[in-house]
């Protein structure tokens, strides 16, 4: 006759029944649960540092990104600072010869002050992306000060020159053309 599960099971129970009887048992069981419960506490405090690891990776990798974002921001605030300078530059320029330019070329000049329209209005563009990350906690905003002085001195420019040439415009309209006085004898 063979033996079944059955048969080994009755006799493990058995074993069981005459060690308790023989064993303390209820001090083996309070051991496994200790151990049970130190393995439970650090595979707790294992993924506490897993977790942790995660955290603090992700978190110096944020701080990696906003100090690269900073320094981005930097470049292009020193870029946006450049061209603003160099623009105001040659609008103070262009304003000092509008003095002592002569009519016959003040056509040409007002033409080539409007060619720089286009580049006004890209650093415009330019600044307004700037001006919310640019904002500080003092009244004096540099990309501010610059985009106003550039758009002041441009339409300073443009209306001093508009001017003066509707003057001429109008100098010429109300001279009346010379005409010989010729009369004729009959």
């Amino acid at each position: 006759m063979s033996t079944t599960i059955d048969d080994y099971k009755l006799r493990g129970l058995t074993l069981i029944n005459t060690s308790q009887r023989y064993i303390d048992t209820d001090s083996i069981r309070n051991e496994i649960a200790s151990i049970g419960k130190n393995l439970i506490y650090i595979y707790f405090i294992d993924l506490l540092f897993v977790y942790l690891d995660k955290s603090w990776c992700e978190y110096v990798e944020y701080i990696l990104d906003t100090i690269d974002y900073i320094q981005l921001h930097q470049e292009d605030l020193h870029e946006f600072s450049e061209l603003a300078n160099h623009l105001l530059t040659l609008l103070n320029e262009k304003q000092m010869y509008l003095e002592t330019i002569n009519d016959d070329e003040l056509k040409s000049f007002h033409d080539e002050i409007e060619k720089h329209c286009e580049q006004i209005e890209l650093l415009n563009q330019k600044g307004e992306l700037l001006l919310p990350n640019s904002e500080t906690d003092s009244n004096e905003n540099e990309v501010e000060r610059l985009l106003e002085a550039i758009n002041r001195n441009y339409d300073n420019l443009i209306i001093k020159t508009k001017a003066r040439l509707d003057n001429i415009n109008k100098i010429h309209q109300t001279t009346p053309a010379k005409t010989d006085d010729v009369r004729t004898i009959e």
